[in-house]
């Protein structure tokens, strides 16, 4: 997938408690990095709600390929991105990877969909976080 014109880089301190028996992250907590990294993504290109528990959208699904291990030497980044974008639905697309280097630890994406906390259903995305995000979505392939 090629990238938009813009991505975030969200740095990850990798803590000796997200090491598995093995000395590498354990595949769960990927899933939390992604999560910061989603934070990340919010705080820096919609600065206005940082901070705030203003979300608006829940996570649907999520996909990882892991390449390569990482180990708690190692120096990382979550790239983020969008793309796939609907009336209600996008995806926040996420490449682990050493800054320094270019390796990619592991590539994936998270479905995210609109929600509205008052109902508890699925509602259209909110234009007040979609409409910052441009410069960071990728066209749909």
């Amino acid at each position: 997938m090629k990238l938009p014109e813009k991505t975030v880089d969200v740095p990850i301190s990798i803590r000796f408690r997200d090491l598995d028996a093995l000395g590498h992250v354990n595949n769960a907590t990927y899933f939390t990095y992604l999560e910061q990294a989603r934070i990340g993504f919010r705080d820096h290109v919609v600065p206005e709600i940082s901070g705030k528990s203003e979300f608006y959208s829940v996570v649907a699904e999520n996909h990882l390929a892991y390449k390569k291990p990482i180990v708690f030497e190692d120096r990382i980044v979550v790239r983020c991105f969008l793309s796939h974008v609907r009336e209600k639905s996008y995806r926040f697309n996420c490449i682990i990877l050493n800054p320094e280097t270019g390796e990619e630890k592991a590539r994936g994406y998270s479905v995210m969909v609109g929600f509205n906390y008052k109902t508890g259903k699925v509602a259209p995305l909110n234009p007040a976080f979609m409409e910052p995000t441009r410069p960071y979505t990728v066209a749909d392939e």
